[in-house]
């Protein structure tokens, strides 16, 4: 009943920021009928001007993306204009399009958009705070993962316990062991 809940305020959360936002009635309806599997969490949250999509975890295939929603009308993923299909990685910066809108899509510490979190975007995360970097748009938000919209230490040493299994940053808490497989 809770997954349910979220997917409806998802759908409300999405109506009412496209029409706040003057997409027209046909591209509402292109995405209002897109809802998720029980136990996914997906959320749209507003980014420098613009919607982006977060919740999906690291190394989420286009197959796997696609198992978890449910859509009415055509939905594809795209990363730099070419569609993904199949056992590609959805990454930061892969769009998710429907209907003419396209929406970004942002996974938590993907700071390099290859799908992947790993030392690559810790070292990122750690020029970008001491100056040597500089992390810019989905990146900068793949890099946030407290969403206060600064990356500092605190988002480096999130994402490097994150490495090392003792803090999920999809979640903000200490409980990586009971959600994820550490075999």
């Amino acid at each position: 009943m809770k997954k349910l809940r979220n997917t409806v305020i998802f759908l409300l959360i999405f109506a009412i920021c496209a029409s706040f936002l003057g997409f027209g009635s046909s591209s509402v309806q292109a995405l209002e009928y897109i809802r998720t599997q029980p136990g996914v969490d997906l959320r749209m949250m507003e980014w420098n001007d613009q919607w982006i999509l977060l919740g999906l975890p690291e190394e989420t295939t286009v197959n796997q993306f696609f198992s978890m929603i449910h859509a009415s009308q055509s939905v594809s993923a795209m990363k730099d204009d070419v569609v993904l299909q199949g056992e590609d990685k959805i990454s930061t910066g892969t769009m998710l399009v429907s209907g003419g809108i396209r929406l970004p899509i942002v996974i938590k510490g993907d700071t390099t958009g290859d799908g992947v979190v790993n030392l690559s975007d810790v070292l990122r995360i750690k020029a970008h705070f001491i100056g040597e970097f500089n992390l810019e748009d989905l990146y900068f938000a793949a890099a946030d993962t407290t969403e206060d919209l600064i990356v500092n230490t605190k988002d480096y040493l999130q994402i490097k316990k994150y490495l090392w299994r003792r803090w999920n940053i999809y979640t903000n808490r200490n409980d990586f062991a009971s959600n994820y497989d550490l075999q």
